[in-house]
């Protein structure tokens, strides 16, 4: 399931709760995607995103893509924010 930006984490564990009440029974064991496409500023604090990324992820996200807010963010940089400072605080 691929859930958009804008969504709440209250939202978000609604809809799995949803999406795991309506599978086939044949495949009632098995794992679903969930991927939650969130938003950060490119020079937010690390651990508001970690959070974040958190509370999606307590609500029943398997992936949590973060987009950079600011439409003229630099990619690379942002990229290696996530990696460096957000990914060792999740």
């Amino acid at each position: 399931m691929i859930i958009p930006g804008g969504v709440s984490p209250d939202d978000v564990r609604t809809s799995v709760g949803h999406l795991r009440g309506r599978r086939p029974a044949r495949s009632a064991g098995a794992p679903a995607d969930v991927v939650v496409f969130t938003s950060a500023p490119a020079d937010g604090p690390a651990a508001t995103v970690a959070a974040t990324v958190g509370e999606y992820a307590s609500a029943g996200a398997t992936h949590v893509a973060v987009n950079a807010a600011d439409g003229d963010a630099d990619l690379e940089e942002f990229v290696g924010f996530l990696a460096r400072e957000v990914a060792p605080l999740v």
